[in-house]
């Protein structure tokens, strides 16, 4: 119904806030419905034109929300680049201009989920060795204030340890799963349900580090609704890809899948190729950095409630793109259906 027909009813529109607008506007109103219609004031006429004008406008701000994204921006060295501004953001939401509302620094990583990959092509002891490595370096590396959960699984989930439990539990976790070799096949979309489920409806900063070869052989979950439950919550996968030469498939989908989920989530695949010390901390420190340094995006979307394409980019002051930028940020919002995500 447009706004005229509210006010004929004895509604005025929801920005008329004061009672001289509203009687003023009723009288506007009964003028222009009067039949046989008598002489309209000027005044009377030039305020139905205007609320003709604004009734669109109105209309579509009550069809928008406005919402945030978590981006990761760097150069291409891959540091962060840390005095960005919110006009230096363009975005598109479904092939439409989006308005870009704000952009914050994030506050580091708040909750972390470490998923422990324990099935059979992970039980060599070289990839058990460093993949309890990077896990300590992690837990180590992370600001003091995050906090960390871990998830273990081979052909199902087998161990959680859930938000609240101190670093040195932790850490000791870590340790004992590491010291036995894994063993049968792979649920992994299980394991990332399970991590998504830990973190609730998710906070801003949320994040779940992944250190697998990317097989899923066995879970009950799909694929579909492991990306629903991460884009919806606005949580970040971040894959330590372990890449072994010797007995990689050709053609291992699965772990492309990974890969893929990985990257629309707004996290990042980190390579495990080589085993030593000095690669594996390098390995570790990159990701850690990646967790901690972010911002927050205030975007304006449409208010849609499935998930939808989004596309950002960093643009110069004419408008044109910036080249040596890399974003990281979810490649699906949505929308209004991301404001239930705690700030």
């Amino acid at each position: 119904m447009i706004a005229s027909e509210a006010i004929l009813e004895g509604r005025a529109p929801s920005p008329v806030r004061s009672s001289a607008a509203r009687q003023v506007l009723f009288s506007a109103a009964r003028c222009y419905a009067s039949q046989p219609k008598p002489m309209c004031s000027a005044k009377h006429i030039w305020v139905l034109l205007l609320l003709l004008a604004v009734a669109p406008s109105v209309g579509a701000q009550q069809n928008e929300c406005a919402t945030s994204i978590v981006v990761n921006a760097r150069d291409k060295q891959g540091k962060f680049l840390p005095s960005l501004q919110a006009n230096d953001f363009r975005a598109r939401f479904e092939g439409k201009d989006a308005a870009i509302l704000s952009l914050t620094k994030g506050t580091g990583a708040r909750r972390v989920v470490i998923v422990l990959d324990k099935s059979g092509s992970m039980a060599g002891e070289a990839k058990r060795r460093a993949m309890q490595s990077i896990a300590r370096e992690l837990v180590h590396s992370v600001p003091e204030n995050a906090q960390f959960a871990l998830v273990v699984f081979a052909g199902h989930v087998s161990e959680t340890i859930g938000f609240g439990h101190s670093s040195v539990e932790i850490l000791a976790a870590i340790d004992r799963v590491s010291a036995s070799p894994g063993e049968g096949q792979s649920a992994l979309w299980d394991a990332l349900l399970s991590s998504s489920e830990l973190l609730g409806s998710g906070q801003k900063g949320d994040s779940v580090v992944v250190l697998s070869d990317g097989d899923e052989s066995h879970s009950k979950s799909s694929r579909s609704t492991v990306e629903q439950a991460y884009l919806s919550k606005v949580v970040r996968i971040y894959f330590f890809e372990f890449i072994d030469h010797y007995f990689k498939s050709d053609e291992n989908f699965s772990e492309r899948d990974t890969v893929n989920l990985t990257l629309e989530t707004g996290g990042i695949v980190q390579a495990v190729e080589r085993f030593n010390a000095g690669e594996l901390l390098a390995d570790a420190q990159h990701v850690e950095d990646e967790l901690s340094n972010y911002y927050l995006l205030g975007v304006n979307l449409p208010a849609l409630q499935k998930l939808s394409s989004l596309r950002l980019e960093v643009v110069d002051p004419t408008g044109k793109h910036r080249k040596g930028i890399e974003l990281s940020f979810p490649k699906k919002v949505g929308a209004c259906a991301v404001r239930s995500a705690s700030p």
